[in-house]
């Protein structure tokens, strides 16, 4: 009989709990920086969709164990925000990417983003990232070719897509799903075989994929696999030599009703999965949160050291952070 494998250290933290500036935390994001700084972002007010809803940063400076205390990048002025997504371009510059509403929740709104060359210390004036109206993001963009593969979604028709480009232009398009599927919030993985895969929050009660094989240009009719999500958010990293590890809420309960507080008990338990087959079979390797409550909205990045970094709602009264320095044991 083999050994068994090490188990993985764990390392957590409270980016966003640690001064309470707002009642309400959800929709967030990590970005591990060259030199070892950590970025988090999230939306944060006193509920979702509504108007006092702005967008907050914190940095985990390298060596240090407590957070920055947490700042507000893009303000209110009256009008709800959600989903920051932050990012590095390979020339350096960081990206905010977010959404704001200026009419009914998601239907309305546009999606922004904010460019940083100091690493997210300043910001950049907004900018539009195009698209139709009701675009939102969720994940982070894979890289390919210099350029970002940024996904975003439609959450009136639910159907996902991607925002390809930088700063000099954008190329947007939501035409990934199915005829029988309801899909959002992608996330961008590749495989040993250099095709990409959209691994997809679903209503149909299990996470879908849509497979690319021509960089990102071209996808697949959306899919079911064999593994339950009860329309909640995830995301997912690609390991050297092209295993996968997602991290989502693996329940069977199906939610409809986002904005109901009492809607919420299917987002539970928060564990990591991996697949060594390209995205065919799945299994948990990891527990981060058993439950009950609310432990969702999953935000994955593996930093230059190749760490795993961690971000997720926690209750919806913060935002938790985890570092698994070595994922490869997992």
């Amino acid at each position: 009989m083999s050994a068994p494998l090490p188990q993985p250290r764990l390392e957590a933290s409270w980016p966003a709990a640690v001064d309470r500036v707002t009642p309400f935390c959800h929709g967030s994001s990590v970005l591990p920086l060259p030199g070892g700084d950590v970025l988090a972002a999230w939306f944060g007010g006193s509920w979702e969709a509504r108007t006092d809803t702005g967008i907050y940063l914190a940095r985990l400076v390298s060596g240090q164990a407590s957070w920055s205390a947490p700042e507000q990048v893009v303000a209110p002025q009256g009008h709800a925000h959600g989903n920051a997504v932050l990012a590095l371009h390979p020339d350096g510059t960081v990206y905010l990417f977010y959404f704001r509403s200026y009419g009914s929740w998601c239907d309305d709104g546009r999606s922004f983003y904010r460019t940083s060359s100091d690493l997210g210390r300043s910001w950049s004036a907004e900018c539009a990232l195009g698209g139709p109206a009701g675009l939102l993001v969720k994940n982070k963009p894979c890289v390919l070719g210099g350029r970002f593969l940024l996904p975003v979604y439609d959450e009136v028709h639910w159907r996902c897509g991607l925002a390809i480009g930088d700063r000099h232009g954008w190329t947007v398009h939501t035409d990934i799903g199915a005829p029988d599927l309801e899909v959002i919030q992608g996330a961008v993985v590749q495989a040993a075989d250099a095709s990409l895969h959209l691994l997809m929050r679903s209503r149909s009660g299990a996470v879908c994929d849509s497979v690319s094989t021509d960089g990102g240009h071209r996808w697949s009719e959306a899919f079911a696999l064999e593994v339950p999500n009860p329309n909640s958010g995830l995301d997912a990293v690609s390991l050297p030599g092209g295993r996968f590890l997602m991290v989502h809420n693996p329940a069977r309960e199906v939610i409809f009703d986002i904005l109901d507080p009492t809607a919420r008990d299917g987002r539970y338990p928060l564990v990591v999965s991996r697949s060594d087959d390209g995205g065919k079979s799945w299994h948990t390797v990891c527990t981060l949160e058993e439950g009950p409550g609310e432990f969702s909205y999953p935000a994955a990045a593996l930093g230059p050291d190749g760490a795993l970094h961690i971000t997720y709602t926690y209750q919806r009264r913060g935002i938790r952070y985890v570092r698994i320095p070595d994922p490869t044991l997992l």
